[in-house]
């Protein structure tokens, strides 16, 4: 997954991602326990992958934004996304009030949360 998570990154114009592997083996773990956990599964189903590799990504941009945020200056904020659509949903970023930076934070917040409707799919009862 870290392959995935790191071509991710680069796509979003990140290109320290290499030199960031304590970190994101960190968020692979964290997200990948909490997919886990929310579904009572030993491994992550094959179908989330894509989420998880984006609520990784989500982790890793906004840990570097707090932590870090002379490293993520290669990532035009201006260019953030505007607008998403996965299948008939539609999310817009481009409220001109938005700061590029608030566009910035939206889209991180969207990265993380944009898989917690398809845990539902995996999810197994607790016994």
């Amino acid at each position: 997954m870290k392959d995935k998570v790191i071509e991710r990154l680069e796509s979003f114009g990140y290109q320290g991602a290499e030199e960031d592997d304590g970190l994101i083996s960190f968020c692979i773990a964290k997200v990948t326990a909490y997919i886990k956990n929310d579904c009572n599964l030993r491994e992550v189903p094959e179908g989330l992958i894509p989420f998880a590799v984006d609520m990784v990504c989500g982790e890793v941009l906004s840990t570097k934004k707090v932590f870090a945020p002379d490293t993520i200056t290669q990532i035009d904020f201006d260019r953030a996304i505007k607008q998403v659509q996965t299948g008939d949903t539609v999310v817009s970023f481009s409220d001109s009030s938005q700061t590029p930076e608030q566009r910035f934070d939206s889209f991180t917040s969207y990265l993380i949360s944009n898989g917690e409707m398809q845990l539902s799919c995996f999810r197994r009862l607790r016994w």
